[in-house]
């Protein structure tokens, strides 16, 4: 009889568990049927970081990255993170190759793209640049990650 009031906390602790890990799959799913179909790279990023991506504060932030390979004896990996907040929206394409690093930001409200090198030894001052530039940008992270097999 001494079991009985713990057996009963125990079911009701997994009971809400489940209702918490089938809402945030709820999220996540209508996240991904909202998703535009214009062929973006940047929608094929957020379907990646959404589908394949771990998810860090349910509904908002969901991260996906590459196994590590090496390419020309340097440590390289690649990452994309999907920031689905209430007042910014972004997805950001981002390369490891060595000390060097490259993250292409999408803003979804303001429709603005910004670019960011990083060195190990300093950081190279960001700065925005067009769609076509972006896409560009986009079409090479994306046709290495299908040359490698990485996704």
């Amino acid at each position: 009889m001494r079991w009985k009031p713990f057996i009963i906390l125990i079911l009701f602790l997994i009971f809400l568990l489940s209702l918490g890990v089938s809402s945030c799959s709820t999220k996540r799913g209508v996240l991904i049927k909202s998703l535009p179909r214009d062929n973006s790279w940047f929608t094929r990023a957020r379907w990646i970081a959404l589908t394949n991506g771990k998810e860090y504060y349910p509904g908002f932030w969901y991260h996906w990255s590459s196994k590590t390979i090496y390419i020309s004896g340097e440590r390289t990996y690649y990452e994309i993170s999907y920031f689905n907040g209430e007042k910014v929206k972004s997805v950001t394409l981002r390369k490891k190759h060595g000390s060097l690093v490259r993250a292409i930001t999408y803003f979804e409200d303001d429709d603005r793209y910004y670019v960011k090198d990083l060195d190990f030894h300093e950081t190279i001052e960001g700065r925005y640049i067009t769609k076509e530039e972006a896409e560009g940008l986009a079409y090479n992270f994306f046709k290495e990650l299908d040359r490698y097999g990485l996704e």
